[in-house]
């Protein structure tokens, strides 16, 4: 397989119930709960939180559509009421309830890497460019380059399951990169993406990166990048920060279509996304690009994982990939 790859390689041009609780609170995007908790369409922590209630309290009320609808019945009927989300938001401060939602489980697929050793089970065929080099090592997935060309870097084909097109789904992977470029022409990242198998240039993929491009200071950040038939649609970049560790993550919106990609920067405290990015795959519904890939619903989308760089020696156990988990995915054609 032969994809785009990661950041800055050489491409053409590139109401009433607030006030009441007491917050304000961002429209949140489409998600699964942690591995299907019951009243958790938002937060992905070990107990429901104010966002998912009023979520649910939409739900209820016809404003958002919540994806399994079952994860916004905690008294396990369906449709979702709006009274469903007093029984989230007693949960959410801790009072003693029963939430029962008549899901069935999310089929969560991932790696840790701890057993030092590729699993062909759940990876394929690998992709090399150059002097670019994925390794299982540490208990975590390493990159390393030994002598950096202009384009240097490895994918790992993700074949346990494949991501589907009308429901939604989710993929994040842990990422630290401690790597410092220093020339005007140094980058690296660390992702992963999604493409259409009937055309290898379709895609999108998110990552953590370390660039010197155009000058200094370093700086690392969170990307992504959408493209069609293999030209460049869009990106979205969190900005330059001195962040060395982080997470990132890619949520499907079955009904729009619509990709968002959202970044961590601290995922030993549980973790916080913050959307960066979105793309919609239908043509529309994306505010960072748009495409249509001329797919269906009975279609679905293949899942990788890389590591990259340009121009620069990347030292063992300088960056690395762990906990990659893969929610909501189906088995591959």
């Amino acid at each position: 397989m032969t994809t785009p790859k990661p950041n800055f390689r050489p491409r053409p041009s590139v109401s009433a119930v607030l006030l009441l609780w007491g917050v304000f609170l961002h429209s949140p995007v489409a998600s699964f709960a942690a591995n299907g908790d019951c009243s958790q369409p938002v937060s992905d922590g070990a107990a429901p939180v104010a966002s998912d209630c009023l979520f649910i309290l939409n739900a209820g009320i016809g404003l958002q559509t919540c994806s399994p609808a079952c994860i916004c019945a905690p008294t396990g009927t369906l449709p979702p009421k709006a009274t469903d989300a007093l029984l989230c938001l007693n949960a959410s401060v801790g009072v003693p309830v029963t939430l029962n939602c008549p899901c069935e489980p999310v089929n969560t697929e991932g790696d840790d890497f701890n057993d030092n050793d590729r699993d062909k089970a759940r990876w394929g065929t690998a992709d090399v460019d150059g002097n670019g080099q994925l390794e299982e090592k540490n208990q975590r997935l390493e990159y390393r380059c030994g002598s950096g060309t202009a384009d240097d870097g490895e994918d790992w084909e993700w074949i346990a399951t494949a991501v589907p097109l009308d429901t939604n789904w989710e993929i994040q992977i842990d990422l630290v990169n401690l790597t410092v470029p220093s020339q005007n022409d140094q980058v690296n990242s660390f992702g992963f993406g999604v493409y259409n198998p009937a055309d290898l240039g379709d895609e999108v993929y998110a990552e953590m990166y370390a660039s010197h491009l155009g000058g200094p200071p370093s700086r690392n950040g969170f990307y992504a990048e959408m493209y069609n038939n293999d030209a460049y649609v869009g990106e979205a970049d969190s900005g330059g920060s001195d962040v060395t560790t982080g997470a990132v993550r890619m949520l499907f919106d079955g009904s729009s279509k619509v990709v968002t990609t959202q970044y961590d920067t601290d995922p030993s405290n549980g973790y916080q996304w913050t959307p960066y990015g979105t793309f919609g795959i239908a043509g529309f519904g994306g505010s960072n690009g748009n495409a249509d890939w001329g797919l269906s619903d009975s279609d679905v989308l293949s899942v990788y994982v890389y590591g990259y760089s340009a121009r620069m020696k990347v030292e063992a156990g300088k960056m690395w990939g762990d906990n990659f988990v893969v929610t909501g995915g189906v088995p591959v054609p």
